[in-house]
């Protein structure tokens, strides 16, 4: 059984700190949302080609878990990724959220409950997340 990978744009893709890599690494695209908003995307492209080759290679079943939601293959147009299937939160009203505070938790909890094996990659990782991983081990 090959792992999901739950995989996060904002802060993971998107970086907002760019000393990970060489400038000449970095690549910008404007990506339009289905609110007709734009926004900038910076991506290091060995961080693309990595997510790209682990798809490729079946290493592991991407799934976007992004706020992006239905938006995410949006992005992956624009950087040149495949598109993903991609978790709704059906509490997410565009940027507006009645949920709680923390709702990749809950999709991360359902999917470690399928005993399949799980990658999680996201740039805000809360003393919850923490606090379930260590229960898991």
């Amino acid at each position: 059984m090959w792992p999901i990978w739950l995989l996060d744009i904002d802060g993971v893709i998107n970086a907002f700190d760019k000393r990970a890599w060489p400038e000449e690494q970095w690549i910008q695209r404007i990506v339009t949302d289905s609110r007709s908003k734009d926004w900038t995307i910076t991506s290091a492209q060995p961080v693309l080609d990595f997510i790209t080759k682990v798809h490729e290679g079946k290493w592991a079943e991407i799934v976007w878990l992004t706020t992006w939601q239905h938006d995410a293959n949006k992005v992956a147009d624009a950087l040149f990724l495949p598109h993903f299937c991609h978790i709704d939160n059906p509490m997410w009203k565009g940027e507006r959220y009645a949920g709680p505070r923390w709702w990749k938790l809950a999709e991360v909890t359902r999917e470690l409950a399928t005993g399949r094996p799980i990658i999680w990659t996201d740039d805000d990782i809360s003393n919850e997340v923490l606090a379930l991983s260590r229960k898991a081990q």
